[in-house]
């Protein structure tokens, strides 16, 4: 699943130009495949949270934390030296289609089926359900 999250990405920052937008970097693509990695690895079995979580992920990026928890989003303790630690220059992304493109991406890993693929994950069966969960969004 991070795998195929990673190639998303990747063919994303290659095909597709959006003027006026952040740049799709290696360094944006690693925060995001980072911050997929952080919610299914503290949401596991909790397909919920892992749901909610997901679909946290892109708006925070572009500086919307309104559904951040206070307990773990550094804007929400410290507003005033807040940064993103993994974002170019620790600023915001910016763009409405760049918003747009990733929040599509980000959609199919928040389907039903595949998060309770995600949530139900442990290290024993990990290869067996992130192929499952492939095959699934192929679908």
């Amino acid at each position: 699943m991070k795998r195929s999250l990673t190639i998303r990405l990747y063919n994303l920052s290659e095909n597709a130009k959006f003027d006026n937008c952040s740049h799709l970097s290696q360094k944006v693509i690693n925060h995001l495949v980072k911050s997929f990695s952080y919610v299914i690895a503290q949401n596991k079995g909790d397909s919920k949270g892992i749901h909610a979580a997901l679909t946290r992920i892109v708006p925070r990026a572009f500086g919307d934390h309104s559904n951040c928890a206070a307990t773990w989003c550094g804007l929400k303790t410290d507003p005033a030296s807040y940064k993103h630690n993994d974002l170019p220059y620790g600023k915001d992304l910016h763009g409405e289609k760049l918003q747009s493109a990733l929040n599509n991406i980000f959609k199919d890993n928040c389907t039903d089926a595949v998060v309770e693929k995600l949530a139900s994950m442990t290290n024993s069966q990990w290869n067996e359900t992130m192929v499952a969960a492939i095959v699934m969004i192929s679908m």
